[in-house]
């Protein structure tokens, strides 16, 4: 008898790193590996430590160098590495006011957050932009303010991405209370 001794193709790894696309979450990116020849089932071996034989996707959660080791069923391995370089997430800043106001007063909204952040708001509707200085305290202030002063905080920006957001605070302006003389009978 003749037997014929089929070796199975050569493995042969690719890879699509997908980018994080989700600025408030760092993590949303991925990395996918294709894998062609070989003897399934295959084998992840991750060098953070995480090994699957079932998905051939990895979500990096830190910057580095990271190496996955991919094995067939019939030991071939193939070694890859990745150099992630994670951006940070985007931080929604929060807002402190001086609320509330009695009778007419300057209304004093403090935006706490990331220096460099770019923030599109309203103010009482008009729309506005300005950048978080390096303090990470951004102060707007509307004038003589008599009625009752919304901020809303519409859009997010920093050199890596934008996002939209709703945060938003309202200044309460209270009309100059009523006096009456003092009856001291």
């Amino acid at each position: 008898k003749t037997f014929t001794i089929v070796d199975p193709q050569l493995l042969v790894v690719g890879s699509n790193i997908v980018n994080a696309t989700n600025c408030t979450n760092a993590n949303s990116g991925a990395i996918d590996i294709n894998i062609s020849g070989g003897v399934p089932p295959f084998n992840y071996v991750w060098s953070n430590g995480g090994s699957t034989t079932f998905s051939n996707t990895f979500v990096p959660t830190t910057s580095g160098n990271i190496t996955c080791t991919y094995k067939d069923f019939c030991n071939a391995t193939r070694t890859i590495t990745f150099n992630i370089n994670l951006k940070p997430a985007i931080q929604t800043p929060t807002i402190t006011t001086n609320s509330p106001i009695c009778g007419v007063g300057n209304a004093v909204f403090t935006i706490n957050g990331t220096a460099g952040t770019t923030i599109n708001y309203t103010l009482d509707s008009v729309p506005s932009t300005s950048i978080i200085p390096a303090s990470g305290n951004l102060i707007i202030t509307k004038n003589n303010a008599s009625s009752d002063v919304e901020l809303k905080i519409l859009q997010i920006g920093n050199s890596n991405c934008s996002a939209s957001t709703n945060t938003s605070s309202t200044i309460n302006v209270s009309s100059n209370p009523i006096t009456s003389p003092i009856n001291s009978n």
